[in-house]
């Protein structure tokens, strides 16, 4: 049994998810807002994602990518 929703998704192909420019534009402003709270000398919590102004479900459906665009620049 499915529920019924009026949540829409945007669909991305996985290999462009792996790609910084291919890459949701919410999950590139999720891994630049997170890399901002980390300078600060923090860890980045969920909490401080939510005070930047990303939903719950941005941050669930986003992180993977944005930790992928995370990895890219610093590895």
């Amino acid at each position: 049994m499915t529920r019924p929703s009026s949540q829409v998704r945007a669909d991305h192909l996985p290999e462009e998810m792996h790609h910084p420019r291919r890459a949701h534009p919410r999950a590139i402003e999720l891994a630049f807002s997170a890399m901002k709270i980390a300078a600060a000398g923090n860890g980045v919590s969920f909490t401080d994602l939510v005070a930047a102004g990303f939903t719950t479900a941005e941050i669930i459906e986003h992180a993977p990518t944005a930790e992928r665009i995370i990895g890219a620049r610093h590895g």
